[in-house]
């Protein structure tokens, strides 16, 4: 470039040009108009992030809300705004009644609806573009702020009044259209399937009240008498009433159709026995919960059934569950259900397995099965808990679970929730329904039905014999809560996950053998210990542990608290003895008893009688101390068992020196 052509300074400071035909004014104007770009630009480049989301904000939301302010003043003067809120009005009011009759009418109303709806998404989508463009250009020149804060204004503002205009027409119109199908139809719209109505000498809670009641219960309780008497001693119970199940129950399937004040249980029964292609095999009882009652009652259904076979998977993959739980001086004692995945694995309710120091399954034929939790959400509520004993797996087939995958709120349906109620040992029915007026979400599935202590964890089946939820909680205007199954993959994938008990091996440091000549003395020291008798029925809420503190004195004299559990085996009616706490902590592999080499968790004593309770047999291994006997103290009464001479002893290899009970 010639050295003329470079700029100049002139006298009066102003940028100039050497040999440029433009003269000094104009040359000013464009100068000051570069420097401005270059001003912008350097503003732009420095402005953080924050400062850019604050006027996006200011933009979208301040226009947004003078647009709609704005508008709705325009609004309340303007003579359209009658016509489409009447308009709004009159069409929904039609559809509403197109919907409640069947046929051709019915279909074009649907397709009208989704037009409707398809209008209105294209609309919503033509005003998203607009409003990213206005976004775009904020996001990239800060002196276009206020200019796009009107253009927002005046896009979204409109939108957003007449959004409310034709929302409230259409909301008036469902309401019109609901009043007029059922004076000219006798019935209600959309919904023909099932419909509940309450009984009103209960006063269940009307089929139109939306709002769940507060005071959920979970469905299990603190089992009263668990813990031996002794100073210290934590223990209490809590139940939930069972509230009425609806009345009456409208089925437009099979040909069947329930008379006035049927059941929902005879509805599922009636509906079985219009099916008259399928052979007959008879009846099954089945323990069925009804509604406004408090126990199960046996009743007779077709084996062909619904409920029937709901109850015959049910028996095979659900569970009950028992639990032990030791948090320094608390005990608590929960009992639940679960539900078999296959594989070992089961789901139940977080609550039901939290801080758990032992769990133990139960199956249909009153096996004992150890089992320990892998994963588990607080969110849904959900556990999943794994058997140790490969050889249990057996003991539980999976059920088939719907909606594992995804959620998707069922439509107004019958279903029967299958638990342990109010821990039961037999499984039970509690037949309910998913009406259409309570809100159902990806967290919970609401139902009306009768679920008490012991259903926490169970099953919820549709008639398909399909598990869509797991029971969680009840209330007392006798509604139900269950987590969808799709909740459960998630929890096994991405699910806090627990690490498994370290294995100690089947090492046998001592073995010990009680001579047990007076069978009727043990025998009578296991029932006071259980409040009930070997032989004979056990209570049905029957709870199969109980548990013991013995005061230990280790070497120093200082004292400390174990804490044993005595488990009693219904099918066998073998009696088990471990330690599961020590000092308030659970026992961990590496705690030894004291003085010698022999793990504690590896502790085991078993009480076994013979067929016809005439004889018996006490075993204790890896017991070098002679501690577990003591778990048969029962108040101050004395205890035949832990009064027993070993007959045999072997293996005390480790053991340094004596350590006396306290």
């Amino acid at each position: 470039m010639p050295p003329e052509d470079l700029p100049k300074l002139s006298t009066e400071n102003r940028l100039v040009r050497g040999r440029s035909d433009v003269d000094s004014g104009q040359s000013l104007s464009q100068s000051l108009m570069v420097e401005m770009q270059l001003n912008s630009e350097s503003k732009r480049l420095n402005e953080t992030t924050l400062t850019k989301l604050m006027r996006q904000a200011d933009v979208v939301l301040g226009g947004t809300a003078q647009g709609t302010v704005d508008s709705s003043k325009h609004a309340l003067t303007d003579p359209a705004t009658l016509v489409k809120f009447g308009s709004s009005a009159v069409l929904a009011t039609g559809l509403t009644l197109a919907q409640g009759r069947a046929g051709l009418l019915k279909l074009s109303a649907q397709v009208g609806s989704l037009a409707l709806a398809g209008a209105f998404a294209k609309d919503v989508y033509g005003k998203g573009e607009e409003t990213v463009a206005i976004m775009q250009d904020t996001w990239k020149t800060p002196e276009n702020a206020e200019r796009n804060k009107r253009a927002i204004g005046e896009t979204l503002g409109p939108f957003v009044v007449d959004f409310g205009i034709f929302g409230a027409g259409g909301m008036a119109g469902i309401g019109a259209g609901k009043v007029a199908s059922r004076k000219f139809f006798g019935t209600e719209t959309p919904s023909r399937a099932f419909r509940i109505e309450p009984e009103s000498t209960l006063g269940l809670v009307g089929s139109k009240n939306t709002r769940i009641e507060p005071g959920a219960v979970h469905s299990e309780s603190l089992k009263p008498g668990l813990l031996s008497r002794e100073p210290g001693a934590i223990g209490g119970s809590s139940s939930m009433v069972a509230r009425p199940l609806a009345k009456q129950v409208n089925v437009e399937s099979a040909g069947f159709k329930p008379s006035d004040g049927m059941t929902a249980t005879q509805m599922v029964r009636g509906t079985a026995e219009n099916q008259t292609l399928m052979p007959s095999r008879g009846t099954v009882e089945i323990p069925v919960v009804e509604a406004g009652t408090r126990a199960p009652v046996l009743q007779k259904f077709p084996a062909e059934s619904p409920i029937a076979k709901i109850m015959e998977i049910g028996s095979q993959s659900v569970g009950k569950v028992e639990v032990v739980a030791v948090r320094g001086d608390k005990i608590e004692a929960l009992s639940g259900s679960a539900v078999s995945l296959g594989e070992g694995k089961l789901v139940t309710n977080y609550h039901v397995v939290e801080n758990a120091s032992d769990i133990t399954l139960f199956d249909a034929l009153g096996r004992p099965h150890k089992a320990h939790t892998v994963a588990f959400d607080p969110t849904p509520d959900l556990a999943i808990i794994q058997l140790r004993d490969r050889s249990s797996f057996d003991a539980f087939l999976s059920a088939r679970f719907k909606n594992k995958e995804g959620y998707k709120a069922p439509d107004e349906t019958s279903v029967v929730a299958v638990g342990h109620f109010d821990s039961h040992n037999s499984l039970t029915a509690s037949p309910a329904v998913i009406p259409h007026d309570l809100r159902q979400t990806p967290l919970d599935l609401r139902f009306r039905g009768s679920v008490e202590t012991g259903n926490s964890g169970g099953a919820l089946f549709n008639m398909d014999a399909e598990v869509i939820g797991i029971v969680k909680s009840g209330f007392e205007n006798g509604k139900g809560m269950a987590s969808p199954t799709w909740h459960i993959d998630r929890v096994q994938r991405h699910g806090e996950k627990v690490a498994p008990p370290v294995a100690v091996g089947n090492a046998v440091h001592t073995s010990t053998v009680y001579s047990v000549e007076n069978v009727a003395a043990a025998r009578a020291n296991v029932s006071k210990l259980f409040d009930t008798a070997l032989e004979g029925t056990k209570p049905p809420e029957f709870f199969h542990s109980k548990v013991k503190r013995v005061d230990v004195q280790v070497p120093g004299g200082k004292s400390q608290e174990l804490v044993l559990q005595t488990q009693l085996s219904p099918n066998t009616r073998e009696v088990t003895v471990q330690p599961i706490s020590f000092d308030g902590k659970p026992i961990t592999a590496e705690v030894m008893w004291f003085g010698t080499s022999v793990p504690i968790v590896s502790s085991r004593l078993s009480l076994r009688f013979e067929p016809g309770l005439g004889k018996a047999e006490m075993k204790s291994i890896n017991d070098p101390l002679d501690i577990l006997p003591n778990a048969f103290n029962y108040r101050s009464e004395g205890n035949y068992l832990a009064s027993l001479v070993p007959t045999t002893k072997l293996g005390s290899a480790g053991m340094e020196q004596a350590v006396r009970l306290h």
